[in-house]
């Protein structure tokens, strides 16, 4: 891969509900040129079945992480 989009997202939060689409309309784009995309989810209460939920509604392909423990968030200082 020539790079990585890493986004954060909050299955509950507005933005991230609006932007889903758009986000994976860039993430289908850029993987053509090699850019892959990863979405974080550093929010604690997001669960497994959450972050499913969330995938299945907005037809949200891009892997999410779950980071609950906000390794990642700090690690990238989000």
């Amino acid at each position: 891969h020539k790079g990585t989009i890493v986004l954060f997202i909050g299955v509950e939060c507005p933005v991230a509900r609006f932007y889903a689409p758009r986000l994976q309309s860039i993430s289908d784009r850029s993987s053509k040129q090699g850019i892959q995309a990863v979405a974080v989810a550093s929010n604690v209460h997001d669960s497994d079945a959450d972050l499913a939920q969330f995938a299945t509604e907005y037809d949200f392909r891009i892997p999410i992480v779950a980071d609950r423990e906000q390794q990642i968030a700090r690690q990238l200082g989000a």
